[in-house]
């Protein structure tokens, strides 16, 4: 299992995927390309493009492909205090492209 306790940076080829459990609530940030994403427990799944960011909660396992081309993000752990202020995506601060 990967430590998700430090600030991570993750490249993805086009159509690579990438999982796994989120032990802290993390802010992901889309540096260039687009995602697909989706969370454990959330019944909708969300694009996410370059300049975008999304809170992932904790405790879920969540799954990442590149969209599209190569994709480059950044997964940093937050605090509770900061996470509070940012939406969830079970409030859906991203919806899912139709």
């Amino acid at each position: 299992m990967k430590d998700m306790s430090q600030t991570r940076q993750i490249r993805l080829a086009n159509q690579e995927l990438s999982s796994f459990q989120m032990p802290y609530s993390n802010l992901l940030q889309v540096q260039s390309g687009r995602i697909w994403l989706t969370v454990e427990g959330d019944a909708q799944d969300y694009w996410i493009g370059a300049g975008e960011q999304m809170q992932l909660p904790r405790g879920r396992k969540v799954v990442i492909e590149a969209a599209k081309g190569a994709a480059r993000l950044v997964l940093t752990p937050l605090n509770s205090h900061f996470a509070q202020a940012l939406p969830s995506p079970v409030a859906g601060f991203l919806k899912a492209a139709a």
